[in-house]
């Protein structure tokens, strides 16, 4: 966390309460949240802080200290019944029409990740009492930018290296790969991640894996703070099948030759249907002339004729 400006007796008064802290058992009640305030880098965050004023109170009675929690630097004050001003790059405000109804709240005006931290809330009305708040400052990556290695003249079995990029997001990321069934890939993949002078990180995944005939590779990049995905993918195709000229003058050989052999194997049938059929018809001829002579054949009588019985007078 940094600090601009001098703290002066601001600081001071910071210090003797944190020490002061100690000693008191603060009757006044100073609520915080529990969860962390998230705020994106760029955008202003309210660190909230309330406490319950009594129905004298007058803001001549308060004093209120921000200060981190960590390093006891100050932040903003209020004393003797007005602003004290920031001591924060005067990147801080309070909200001095609501103070006299308890809100104790700070306003951090463009917020930065050196911003990422706790905040304490000290109020001192005739009691002294304090509260730490947790600001998580985030930002959104990029969508992945895709890079394939090599990417021409590729064939099934070659090995290629799929490169993921994201850019400007906190905190570091989760990178995850996915094939086309969605299964996590783990193996073979290296992620590197660099901070650049705002503290935003660069995030860059490489993958290497083995061309199948078809496949889509995605990259998943994931703000953990956020939920939020950075979803990049790449889709490799097999190249189309190309014969070599050695190769397609034995197939256009092959194919002649299969077709001239169903030619004659056709040619050969034809023959010996027609000449069963040929046959088939000169046997009906030879049975129709057989035929015609039986039936032209006359009848003989009979010559004995003692074979007869006896004539009648």
């Amino acid at each position: 966390m940094q600090q601009r400006g001098s703290p002066g007796v601001g600081a001071r008064v910071a210090t003797a309460l944190g020490m002061l802290c100690f000693c008191f058992t603060g009757a006044v009640e100073v609520q915080v949240p529990e969860e962390p305030v998230v705020a994106l880098v760029g955008t202003d965050a309210t660190l909230r802080c309330s406490f319950s004023p009594e129905p004298d109170f007058s803001l001549a009675q308060l004093n209120l200290i921000w200060q981190l929690t960590d390093t006891k630097q100050l932040v903003h004050s209020f004393a003797e019944g007005r602003d004290q001003g920031s001591a924060y790059a005067n990147r801080t405000t309070l909200f001095p029409d609501l103070l006299a109804k308890g809100n104790a709240s700070l306003r951090l005006q463009g917020v930065r990740v050196a911003d990422e931290g706790s905040f304490t809330c000290f109020v001192s009305i005739r009691d002294f009492s304090s509260a730490a708040v947790n600001l998580q400052v985030a930002a959104p990556y990029s969508k992945p930018s895709m890079t394939l290695e090599p990417n021409k003249d590729l064939r099934p079995g070659d090995m290629v290296t799929i490169t993921c990029s994201s850019y400007q997001g906190y905190p570091e990321a989760k990178v995850l790969w996915q094939d086309a069934q969605g299964a996590s890939l783990a193996s073979n993949v290296v992620t590197s991640q660099m901070a650049n002078e705002q503290g935003l990180f660069d995030v860059r995944s490489v993958l290497r894996a083995e061309l199948g005939a078809y496949g889509t590779y995605s990259c998943l990049v994931r703000n953990p703070v956020l939920q939020q995905d950075a979803h990049g993918s790449v889709t490799i195709t097999g190249p189309p099948m190309i014969f070599p000229p050695e190769a397609l003058w034995v197939t256009v050989g092959l194919s002649v030759c299969l077709v001239a052999l169903l030619v004659a194997l056709a040619f050969v049938c034809w023959r010996k249907i027609k000449q069963s059929c040929e046959e088939e018809n000169a046997g009906a001829e030879d049975q129709d002339e057989e035929g015609s002579k039986t039936a032209l054949r006359p009848l003989k009588h009979s010559e004995n004729k003692d074979d007869d019985g006896p004539e009648i007078a």
